[in-house]
């Protein structure tokens, strides 16, 4: 596949998620764009639109080589974090924010379709992009349980189906074998599950700070899962997530004892 030809589609339809992302948050927070008034049907709309744009756009830039199974996995990643940013840009009100998430997101996409003409997609960028879209999703999830009547039990199958989807994408690149797989699934569903539902009753008001817990909580888990499926689990390896997942939680500490104090 070109080189010269993947990179010109990519940046062509990163500037497609801009302009689609920046209406949508326009229009969320705005409520009307071009005189068109926010309601369910045009949100539906809207949905469908960014349905056809990631569908061909990964079929475009890709193809001929849409349905191969080594470039259709790599366009799991993108699928993943479209919905994630749609998402948030739906539940957060606060536009600034999604204006740099909109903007940064675009780069990100840019270089999420270049790597599908690329033999070995960036493992590291990949895997920090999936974290970011992990973020996103659980933002939504806690807002959709503050602005909706959704059952706890309910949100927290979203958020066990949406983590372990991306860990199996993870593990996929790590080539662990199907028994090793099942058993890490699992215990990644019962560790979010559990951290999910603790963080219910956690003196945590913002929904950033609680997302952030959760994904402190992801990158620990998965942290441990990759080391062993590595053969890696060695002290060093193991002190350096454990001090990252540690330095997350006192941030967010931090975070909540300035706010209680100003």
């Amino acid at each position: 596949m070109n080189s010269y030809l993947i990179k010109s589609k990519s940046l062509f339809v990163s500037v497609l998620f801009l302009v689609f992302f920046e209406l949508l948050s326009y229009f969320l927070l705005k409520d009307n764009i071009f005189n068109i008034y926010l309601s369910t049907r045009n949100l539906w709309y809207l949905v469908l639109v960014n349905a056809v744009l990631v569908t061909f756009s990964c079929f475009w830039v890709s193809f001929p080589n849409f349905l191969k199974e080594e470039t259709f996995f790599k366009t799991i990643i993108i699928v993943f974090f479209d919905l994630s940013i749609f998402l948030f840009l739906f539940f957060s009100s606060f536009f600034l924010l999604n204006q740099i998430i909109v903007v940064v997101s675009a780069f990100l996409f840019f270089f999420l379709f270049r790597s599908i003409g690329e033999r070995e997609a960036q493992f590291k960028f990949v895997n920090a992009v999936s974290f970011l879209s992990a973020f996103f999703f659980f933002f939504s999830a806690y807002s959709l349980l503050e602005n909706t009547f959704f059952p706890y039990w309910v949100v927290a199958l979203m958020v066990i189906f949406f983590s372990n989807l991306l860990l199996y994408y993870k593990l996929e690149h790590t080539g662990v074998d199907k028994a090793h797989k099942s058993f890490y699934l699992i215990l990644s569903a019962i560790v979010m599950a559990e951290v999910f539902f603790a963080s219910l009753f956690w003196p945590v008001p913002s929904l950033f700070l609680r997302s952030l817990v959760l994904v402190a909580a992801y990158y620990f888990s998965w942290g441990m899962i990759d080391i062993q499926a590595r053969g890696a689990a060695n002290r060093s390896n193991i002190i350096i997530y454990l001090g990252v997942f540690v330095l997350i939680l006192v941030l967010i500490g931090v975070a909540i004892l300035a706010k209680n104090i100003i």
